[in-house]
Formats: structure tokens, sequence, C-alpha cells
């Protein structure tokens, strides 16, 4: 107890080559060594992702913005009260209008 952590974990290969822990990794990172390592690695670009939702298929609600709440004011009194929202699930996310029925 009290005792400096010294795990090894994670171990980090890239394409099968051990590149060490993390500390390992942080060195080659500040000495730029890493990013060499990367460059025979070929740049992925998704030109196809959903703008909207970044390919997720959800987005925030735009009823509730996520909060799962929504605010409903009684028509016979000036109060206002706090419902479910019923336009977004448990999570408070509606499925994307962009993407989720492309797929």
């Amino acid at each position: 107890m009290g005792e400096e952590d010294t795990s090894n974990l994670p171990i980090v290969f890239i394409d099968g080559e051990l590149i060490g822990n993390i500390q390992q990794l942080e060195e080659l990172n500040e000495s730029g060594e890493l990013s060499d390592i990367l460059l025979r690695f070929e740049k992925r670009q998704n030109f196809d992702m959903c703008q909207r939702c970044g390919d997720r298929k959800y987005i925030n609600c735009v009823v509730c913005n996520g909060s799962k709440k929504s605010t409903h004011r009684n028509g016979f009194t000036d109060q206002f009260r706090t419902l479910r929202c019923t336009q977004c699930d448990d999570n408070g996310l509606q499925k994307c209008p962009e993407c989720y029925t492309k797929s």
C-alpha cells in the first residue's frame, strides 16, 4: 500500500511491432519518432461520413437537447409542468434524420 504503481500496461503494438508501454509511447511521441512510425500507414479520410452525427446514427434530441424532459405550459394556469420528452429514447437521443434510414 502507498507504493508507486509500476504496472506496464497497456502494451502497445503497431502493425505487429512492439512499441512498449505508455511511458515509452509518450517518449516516442515527444521525440517525434511516433509520427515517423505512423507515416507508413495510409491516412483514412472518410468523406462519406454523416456531417450531422459523425456516423453514430443518433443525435441529441432536438426537442429536449438530450435532457429527456420537456416543459409544457398548463393551459389553465401560468404554471409549467415538466414531463418526459416523447420525441427521444431513454438516453435523450433521436435517430439521425440524415443517415439512419440510409444504412
